[in-house]
């Protein structure tokens, strides 16, 4: 008789914490004294997670601790096979560990040696500095090794890393002193202090006025509202989804007939909805306030008004309408130009309120106590949260707050709004990805949402080092999702070029550090990716535009991918890579004069980014300048026409009411052409000034008009 044997004890700890005899949590994809003690890299497993675990944890490769959509184990498998398989998946963590470690070994070499390399630098231009010079200039000087904004001083600064459009400029010294050279006593520089003059005198006269309680007070009339509603849902709801389309119309019609009858709440979803599109409105009259445009005015009373209704209410006794409400003014904050430097703290505000309420978090396991209509709109709010805050980080240039968020809020379904109702008791079926729903953008950019959270993570990170090789194995991933996006036209064009959007921009942070770093073996695909990846971005945005589409460029900063375009060709100047070079000449002028006829429309319709027009037309003019393609006089003269020109419709079309709230009566009549073929002079829209709205931009006026140059 066979003696009996002792069954083997199933191992459940990681092997480091085994490996030390130290009590493990058993947490995936990372336990807890791994992660607390700095070796998340070494945390690994020996048997496969339980049922109910997640086991894709490297799956997208995406940041530590962040799962999205888990798949569960249901695994049948005898416990033979178990140890066999067993035994030759220990073998094969092995080599990939000793290859992994190999590979940490390469990065922290390639680490220090450019820290060698920075510290070297970093003594000499110090030697170089005389005692006088103030600090920031040195600051500046050595920024060329990271590429970011790091502004102000004391406790009175402003961070912007890489991925933030403008940060390209802390690298070149040259176009800094082009700028301060060509402003002093510039027309552009009288135009701006008469204007600055008229801005004050006006807010002397004009005393900012609290927000009004009487939301009703502030609607407009219903044909405007029914043409502002409708454009909303034409463009932002194509994206992001936060609303439900027959619901609201019914609720719509319901305040305008009974309005006491409205559900709670309603009357600020209607004022933020119609905030969002309030400058983006084609075929309008210009109109201009000393502190900004009528119609962006009119938009932030709208916000203000809608904030204060905010404030009060309970935290405790949340319903949908106050998740929709901050969506909706996130939207209508980055459409206005708003706070812009403020913008990804109200993001990130809104993303914490939302996790919070476990939105993040699959709605079936509340089971009944979440209808089906429920389930449905906390995956569109959550979906649409994250993009927001996600694109909020980029454009702040910081990791974004998901990196280290576990979620399995699964995709919304590929539906329309009529496929759904508060009443439903059956999940429908989900469309195929290919046929368009007014979901489509949010159930196809989820696919992609962790490579891009972990391509924010690196490409923030100054202490990470991409290679080439790894820039290719990250665009092999990122075509693969390109190839497999639907293309849709029409009504349908606004979803399509935005995902495309937000992956073609990743090859652009990419390969622009490696661009100028890299050897000329690579240096020459990585410009030349990094190049045709902003062209393309500015050439989708603009064929937005041309169809009176605006409402990406005033929420976006993609057009400021021409700042990109210039950079590669600057580069290409000074290696004098002929065939490279010979490309950039036959299509550089043509895509970055689109770009700034994007700022441009952007300018007169909200009256904030003339700061980046005036920053992309001067950066323009230095690269012809160095192309020695026209003469520099010429081009002196174009870079400051095009801020002036704005400037002078500030001036030709100032509004003298106290308010200037010109949509109370219905829509002006506008005798100008609307957008066509790129052409800046015919853009309908409201303007203002930077000058009027410094403290809601990214500049002050001392960095913006003259870069950080020290004034004499």
């Amino acid at each position: 008789m066979e003696e009996n044997r002792k069954r083997k004890r199933e191992i459940l700890s990681c092997r480091d914490c085994r490996r030390r005899k130290m009590k493990c949590d058993r947490q995936v994809p990372i336990c807890g004294r791994c992660r607390r003690g700095g070796i998340a890299h070494l945390c690994t497993y020996d048997s496969e997670p339980k049922q109910g675990i997640p086991e894709n944890r490297n799956e997208y490769k995406s940041p530590r601790g962040m799962v999205y959509a888990p798949i569960l184990s249901s695994s049948n498998t005898p416990p033979k096979l178990v140890e066999e398989e067993a035994t030759h998946k220990d073998l094969a963590t092995a080599v990939k560990r000793q290859a992994e470690t190999i590979e940490q070994l390469n990065n922290r070499l390639r680490i220090l040696e450019s820290l060698v390399n920075m510290s070297q630098q970093s003594f000499q231009q110090t030697a170089a500095v005389p005692r006088d010079m103030d600090y920031g200039t040195l600051r500046v000087a050595n920024a060329s090794h990271e590429r970011m904004l790091f502004r102000g001083k004391g406790f009175t600064t402003h961070f912007f890393g890489m991925t933030h459009p403008t940060s390209l400029y802390a690298n070149f010294p040259e176009v800094r002193t082009y700028m301060a050279e060509i402003y002093p006593d510039s027309s552009l520089e009288r135009l701006r202090h008469e204007f600055n003059v008229l801005r004050i005198r006006w807010k002397a006269e004009n005393k900012p006025q609290l927000p009004t309680d009487n939301l009703l007070s502030l609607m407009p009339l219903r044909l405007v509202a029914d043409k502002l509603i409708t454009l909303y849902f034409d463009t932002f709801e194509t994206t992001y989804r936060i609303l439900h389309k027959p619901s609201f119309w019914r609720n719509y019609t319901t305040y305008w007939e009974h309005p006491s009858e409205a559900p709670p709440g309603f009357a600020v979803l209607l004022l933020l909805a119609m905030a969002t599109v309030r400058c983006a409105v084609p075929n309008q009259q210009l109109a201009f306030h000393p502190t900004g445009s009528t119609a962006r005015t009119e938009a932030i009373s709208w916000i203000l008004a809608c904030d204060s209704w905010m404030r009060k209410q309970s935290n405790k006794h949340r319903n949908m309408a106050m998740y929709q409400a901050r969506l909706l003014r996130l939207i209508a904050a980055s459409a206005n130009s708003y706070k812009a430097k403020e913008f990804y703290s109200e993001a990130e505000t809104t993303l914490n309120y939302f996790k919070t309420a476990g939105i993040h978090r699959n709605p079936e396991f509340l089971g009944s106590n979440c209808s089906v209509f429920d389930q449905e709109m906390r995956k569109r709010l959550w979906a649409s949260a994250a993009e927001l805050e996600l694109d909020a980080a980029i454009s702040r240039g910081v990791s974004s707050s998901l990196s280290d968020l576990y979620i399995d809020c699964p995709a919304p379904l590929n539906i329309n709004d009529e496929d759904i109702c508060e009443t439903s008791t059956e999940i429908p079926t989900s469309r195929p990805v290919s046929e368009y729903t007014s979901t489509s953008f949010l159930r196809l950019s989820a696919q992609s949402l962790p490579l891009r959270v972990r391509l924010t993570s690196v490409v923030n990170n100054p202490q990470q080092f991409y290679s080439f090789e790894k820039a290719l194995q990250e665009e092999q991933k990122i075509q693969g999702f390109l190839e497999t996006l639907p293309r849709w036209d029409g009504r349908y064009q606004q979803a399509s070029s935005l995902l495309e959007i937000e992956l073609r921009k990743f090859l652009v942070y990419l390969y622009g550090y490696i661009s100028s770093t890299s050897q000329s073996n690579n240096r020459q695909y990585s410009r030349m990716t990094s190049y045709n990846s902003s062209k393309r971005i500015i050439e989708l945005v603009h064929s937005l535009v041309e169809t009176e589409n605006f409402t990406i460029v005033l929420s976006r900063t993609d057009a400021l991918q021409a700042a990109s375009l210039c950079h590669v060709a600057f580069l290409s100047t000074i290696a004098e890579e002929d065939n490279l070079l010979e490309y950039i000449r036959s299509t550089y002028s043509d895509t970055v004069e689109k770009a700034l006829n994007l700022l441009e429309a952007r300018a007169i319709r909200t009256g904030c980014g003339t700061q980046y027009l005036w920053y992309i037309s001067a950066w323009n003019g230095f690269v012809k300048q160095r192309m020695r393609s026209e003469h520099s006089a010429t081009l002196k003269e174009q870079v400051m026409d095009r801020v002036v020109r704005v400037y002078h419709k500030y001036m030709a079309f100032q509004d003298t009411s106290a308010t200037g709230l010109s949509l109370r009566d219905g829509f002006v009549a506008s005798t100008d052409e609307p957008f066509k073929n790129g052409n800046p002079e015919s853009a309908i829209g409201y303007a203002g000034d930077i000058a009027n709205n410094f403290e809601d931009i990214d500049w002050s006026f001392d960095d913006f008009w003259s870069f950080g140059i020290p004034q004499v």
